[in-house]
C-alpha cells in the first residue's frame, strides 16, 4: 500500500495551553489547498479539545506525562515521524505560540523549492520580530543568525538524513540555546545554504511583550542560559571569531537597554548573560588551544 505523502508536516510541542489553540486553529482555517499533518506533542498530562482534521489537514496528538526539554521533546516527534514512516516534501518546526495566514498555504508550492527561511512578523502586525541581516528574494545564506525554528522550511530528505537535535541545546536543556542554529547548520554544512524569502511569513509573539512581565530573577536566568547556549553552539562549529563577537555585542545591548531603552532590569539581565557568555567562551577556548580532544566531545 502506498504512504499518503504530504506537501508540509509541522512538527510542534506544548507546555502550556496559553497559546496553542490560536497555532492548531490558524493552520485548520487558513490552509485552502496544501496537504498537511500537524503533529504536536502535549507534555506533562496537557489535554485540550480535540481541533478537527480538515479536507486538508491532519491533527496528531501526541500525548506524555513528564515535561522534556525542548530538543528531547522535538526528537521524540521526529523518531514518531520515522517509525510511522510519516512521508512529506517538507517539514516545519513552528512554535506553540506560532501562528500561520492564509497566504503562507496559499503561495507555499509556487514558492518553495528548496531549503528555506521565511519572515517572522509579530503577531497582529508586520513589524519583523527579529532584525535580521538584510537578504533579497531568493539569495543564499548559511548564516544562522537568520535561522530561527519558526522560520525554516527544510526538504523532507534533508530533515531525514540530518536526524535529530542536539538535546545538550535548547530550553530546559543543559545549555538554553543554539538548538535551531545548530541544526540550521549542520544542513547547511551538509547540502549547501538556505534560500531566503520573504513572500512568505509566519507570525509569533513579540519578544518584548513577553519578557515585560518577567521577574529580574527569572530574566537574568533567560540570558545566563542564552548566553550559554549560543556561545556553546559558535564553538561547536568552531566559529571563534563570531562567538568573541556575540559577547562585544551583549555589552552593547547592555548599554542600550540602561543608557536609550532606560530599562536598568534589561540592563542588568544582560549584563549576566555577558558574563556567562565569557566564562563559556574561555573553557571551550582554552580547551581548544590546549588541545585536549580537540573538544571533540562538541560534535558527538
Amino acid at each position: 500500500m502506498q504512504l499518503p505523502k504530504y506537501d508540509l508536516i509541522f512538527i510542534s510541542t506544548c507546555t502550556t495551553l496559553d497559546y496553542v489553540h490560536d497555532l492548531l486553529s490558524s493552520i485548520a482555517n487558513n490552509n485552502n489547498c496544501l496537504n498537511v499533518c500537524v503533529i504536536i506533542l502535549f507534555q506533562g498530562g496537557l489535554k485540550m479539545d480535540i481541533i478537527n482534521n480538515t479536507p486538508n489537514t491532519t491533527f496528531v496528538n501526541l500525548k506524555c506525562d513528564e515535561f522534556y526539554s525542548l530538543s528531547e521533546a522535538r526528537n521524540r516527534v521526529i523518531q514518531y515521524v520515522r517509525k510511522q514512516n510519516i512521508v512529506a516534501s517538507y517539514v516545519m518546526f513552528p512554535d506553540d505560540d506560532s501562528t500561520f495566514g492564509e497566504d503562507f498555504f496559499d503561495n507555499f508550492n509556487h514558492e518553495v523549492h528548496s531549503n528555506t527561511l521565511i519572515s517572522v512578523y509579530c503577531t497582529g502586525t508586520k513589524n519583523l520580530y527579529k532584525k535580521m541581516p538584510s537578504l533579497n528574494y531568493m539569495e543564499q545564506t548559511d548564516n544562522y543568525l537568520n535561522a530561527m525554528s519558526v522560520n525554516m522550511i527544510i526538504q523532507y530528505e534533508h530533515f531525514m538524513e540530518i536526524g535529530f537535535f542536539d538535546e545538550k541545546m535548547g530550553v530546559g536543556a543543559k545549555y538554553g540555546a543554539g538548538e535551531d542554529g545548530d541544526f540550521f547548520l549542520r544542513i547547511c554544512e551538509k547540502f549547501g545554504p538556505f534560500s531566503f524569502n520573504q513572500h512568505l511569513c509566519t507570525f509569533h509573539p513579540a519578544s518584548n511583550v513577553k519578557f515585560a512581565s518577567m521577574s529580574l530573577k527569572n530574566l537574568i536566568l533567560r540570558y545566563k542560559k542564552y548566553g550559554e547556549g549560543v556561545i556553546y553552539l559558535l564553538c561547536k562549529h568552531r566559529k571563534y571569531r563570531q562567538a568573541f563577537g556575540c559577547i562585544i555585542m551583549g555589552m552593547l545591548g547592555a548599554f542600550k537597554a540602561l543608557l536609550i531603552d532606560l530599562n536598568g532590569k534589561l540592563c542588568i539581565a544582560r549584563m549576566v548573560g555577558v558574563y556567562y557568555r565569557s566564562k563559556m567562551f574561555l573553557f571551550l577556548f582554552f580547551l581548544k588551544f590546549c588541545d585536549i580532544s580537540n573538544i571533540c566531545y562538541l560534535k558527538k
